[in-house]
């Protein structure tokens, strides 16, 4: 296959193929020379535990994603990943039911972090702070790999401190540029901002990211984790703290 219209092509002439989703900003007649393609291909009579194929055409990758029909039809509601196919472009619905399956199902609230991811999120913002700190002359590489991978992580913290899906790096980015213009800012900032001062954005950016509750994990403040202690965790935390050093 050398053309996304061959691939399209051959996979309508398949009689397992019932329906193709695109999702993603690519269409498959764009000429598009860089980027990738993003598929769902919806499947019937094709036994597969085989979710997802990954190949080029003509040198761009393919992401091709495979439901089961009879599995997607007992699905009350989507989240994560697989909620674009709500959002996604019908190309293809071989006997007109994709449609109307699909508008049935509900897409899924977000649940937001428990106490206890709160708690690991907070304290793991400060602790890549406390990592770099003595060490930006010793140990540079280091402290430029944690430092760019805190942002990526406090992106997906900021979703999930407020309830709210993430899907992926480039949709993060259009949220935050058409509702938090502080914090894509702040983004900008720390990329185009030389090494001596990322520290510095890093700690601006924690603290609007993680504004909900109570920014990084300060000084002085005992700090809880327990998945199964529920909303009383930090009060827990604090009595077992109490009770073994009192």
């Amino acid at each position: 296959m050398n053309t996304f219209i061959e691939l399209i092509r051959r996979l309508k002439q398949n009689p397992h193929v019932l329906a193709l989703i695109e999702y993603g900003s690519a269409h498959y007649t764009d000429d598009f020379k860089t980027g990738d393609y993003d598929l769902f291909v919806i499947v019937e009579g094709l036994s597969t535990e085989i979710e997802s194929l990954h190949f080029h055409v003509n040198g761009i990758p393919v992401d091709l994603n495979v439901r089961d029909i009879d599995t997607l039809s007992k699905q009350e509601s989507l989240t994560g990943f697989e909620a674009a196919l709500l959002d996604g472009r019908t190309i293809f619905d071989r006997h007109g039911e994709i449609g109307p399956l699909l508008e049935s199902i509900k897409r899924e609230v977000q649940k937001p972090y428990t106490h206890h991811d709160v708690a690991f999120c907070r304290h793991g913002h400060r602790h890549v702070l406390d990592k770099v700190q003595g060490r930006l002359e010793s140990d540079p590489v280091l402290c430029k790999l944690l430092l760019n991978a805190n942002i990526g992580w406090l992106i997906q913290s900021y979703f999930g401190i407020r309830g709210l899906p993430y899907r992926g790096e480039k949709d993060a980015l259009n949220y935050l540029k058409s509702r938090e213009p502080a914090i894509i800012d702040a983004i900008g900032r720390f990329y185009a901002a030389p090494f001596s001062e990322q520290v510095e954005i890093t700690i601006q950016l924690s603290e609007l990211m993680l504004r909900p509750v109570g920014g990084v994990w300060q000084n002085g403040e005992i700090l809880a984790f327990g998945e199964t202690a529920g909303e009383n965790l930090q009060t827990e935390g604090k009595k077992l703290f109490e009770r073994l050093f009192t």
